[in-house]
């Protein structure tokens, strides 16, 4: 028999997304996994639809970019 009930509302945000090196440092901390394995398992859930992969992981530009421009636009 329930005999009250408290009704309270949160708001809980989506996590960030990961980029790669975040992605496998998590899998290694918090599931014990290798990179191979993350990455194959990634791999599985991309090309199942279950989630996106957003190249982020880029650390050179082309030397035609203008880094100082994109800098001063953000």
């Amino acid at each position: 028999v329930v005999v009250g009930c408290d009704r309270q509302e949160q708001t809980i945000e989506p996590p960030s997304g990961l980029n790669t090196w975040a992605l496998l440092k998590s899998c290694s901390s918090k599931l014990g996994l290798g990179p191979l394995q993350c990455m194959q398992i990634a791999k599985s859930l991309y090309h199942g639809g279950f989630i996106t992969y957003p190249c982020t992981t880029a650390t050179s530009y082309p030397s035609s970019v203008d880094l100082a421009e994109l800098v001063q636009q953000h």
